[in-house]
C-alpha cells in the first residue's frame, strides 16, 4: 500500500510537470529608487530619490491558467539616494549609487481581459550588491567623486526583500508584450551595525518604483 502510495504521488507530480506551460523573456525597467533611514530610532529627513533601471531575464512557469511563478535575474543599475545641505550659504549635493543583482521570484494571479491579461504578483527578492558605493559631491567649486566598497561605509552586501506589483499583456507576433508596475524594498537591513556604539546604530532599506515592459515567448 506504501509503494503504490509513493507511486500515485510520484504520477501526480510528473503529470503536474509535464503539465507547465514555460516561457522566457527580456525585461527592462525604469523608475525611481531611493532610501529609508534612521539612526538611532529617529528618520533621516531630506532623503531624495533618484533616478533607477534594470535589465535582466524572466522565466514563466504557468500552472494553471490562473496562476504562474516567475524567477527573474534583473541588474539593477543606480539604487542610492541623495541629499542637499547649505554650508556657509552655499548648497552641497551628495549622491550615491550601486549595482546589485536582483532576484526577485515572483507568484502570479492572472486574469483574461480582452486578448490580454492582467496580473497581481508579490514574492520575495534577493539582492546581491556587486562593486563599490560610488558617491558624487556637488558644489560651487566643481564635482568630487568617490568610491568605497562595502565594508568600509559598513554595508551588508546582501539583503532580502519584497517585491509587488500589476503587470497588463498582450498578444504580439509571437509572444507577450508585457507592460508593468512594480515596488520593492529591503526587509533586511542594509547597515551591519557591527563595532557601532548604540546611539549611532543605523536602519538602512533601499526602496525602488519600477515601471517595466517585458517580451514573453513560449516554450
Amino acid at each position: 500500500m506504501k509503494k503504490l502510495a509513493l507511486s500515485l504521488v510520484a504520477l501526480m507530480f510528473a503529470t503536474s510537470v509535464f503539465a507547465m506551460n514555460f516561457s522566457v523573456g527580456a525585461k527592462g525597467n525604469i523608475g525611481i529608487a531611493t532610501t529609508i533611514q534612521s539612526m538611532n530610532d529617529e528618520p533621516v529627513e531630506d532623503i531624495l530619490p533618484v533616478f533607477s533601471g534594470s535589465i535582466g531575464g524572466v522565466l514563466g512557469i504557468q500552472f494553471t491558467e490562473m496562476f504562474a511563478l516567475e524567477p527573474e535575474v534583473m541588474f539593477h543599475f543606480g539604487n542610492g539616494y541623495s541629499v542637499e545641505d547649505e554650508l556657509a550659504g552655499k548648497t552641497l549635493k551628495n549622491s550615491f549609487n550601486w549595482t546589485t543583482l536582483e532576484i526577485p521570484v515572483m507568484f502570479k494571479a492572472k486574469f483574461a481581459v480582452g486578448d490580454g491579461h492582467f496580473a497581481v504578483a508579490v514574492g520575495p527578492q534577493f539582492n546581491f550588491l556587486l562593486g563599490d558605493i560610488n558617491t558624487k559631491l556637488e558644489h560651487d567649486g566643481g564635482t568630487e567623486t568617490y568610491s568605497f566598497s562595502a565594508d568600509d561605509i559598513g554595508f551588508n552586501t546582501f539583503t532580502l526583500g519584497i517585491g509587488a506589483g500589476v503587470e497588463y499583456g498582450l498578444p504580439v507576433g509571437p509572444g507577450d508584450l508585457v507592460f508593468g508596475v512594480r515596488w520593492q524594498m529591503d526587509l533586511t537591513n542594509v547597515s551591519k551595525n557591527t563595532d557601532v556604539p548604540d546611539d549611532f546604530k543605523s536602519e538602512f532599506r533601499n526602496m525602488a518604483v519600477l515601471p517595466s515592459v517585458a517580451y514573453m515567448i513560449k516554450l
